[in-house]
């Protein structure tokens, strides 16, 4: 937005933009999560890789989908809608949610989706976002690199061979 001040012979003209909002008016898009979330409800891709390979969790935790990310964003495009994951408070904690409708649940070395919810915490690190389960305690969602697929390992954090996801937040 411009905003042009004028006092007798003198005009200023600002140009304001807020925070998550770009100046150009982009359409719908994914941003990378780069911070902390003060309530992480919304909806994400999981994604893994590099910019060149990235992939994205589908509804069997194994599928990938490659996705181009440019400038830290991806364009929100119904093709991806099979992939989109929506986080949801549930008390002091949070459950995600498939395309089905169905809730993310894990268990050591697996993972899978229920009927019933299932308590997640979230919290960002510069390395990717560690999503946990609270009843698992160290259970994470983690990529196997040698794999190409995610699952929730029990204490693998940080090990050679295991990421953590990086999580794109729906944004209009």
């Amino acid at each position: 937005h411009t905003v042009t001040f004028t006092a007798d012979d003198y005009t200023k003209t600002f140009t304001i933009t807020q925070k998550g909002v770009p100046a150009d008016g982009a359409e719908p898009r994914y941003v990378k999560v780069t911070e902390a979330q003060d309530d992480w409800s919304g909806k994400y891709l999981i994604v893994f890789g590099s910019n060149a390979h990235a992939t994205l969790s589908g509804k069997d935790l194994i599928k990938t989908m490659a996705v181009n990310i440019v400038a830290g964003e991806i364009e929100a495009t119904s093709d991806l809608d099979a992939a989109v994951m929506t986080v949801s408070k549930n008390g002091d904690k949070y459950v995600m949610k498939y395309p089905d409708g169905k809730y993310f649940s894990m268990a050591k070395n697996s993972s899978s989706s229920s009927t019933s919810p299932f308590d997640l915490t979230f919290a960002y690190t510069s390395s990717g976002v560690k999503i946990s389960g609270v009843a698992s305690g160290t259970t994470y969602i983690l990529y196997n690199n040698s794999g190409s697929y995610f699952r929730c390992y029990v204490d693998k954090n940080g090990q050679s061979g295991y990421t953590l996801p990086t999580l794109y937040k729906y944004t209009e």
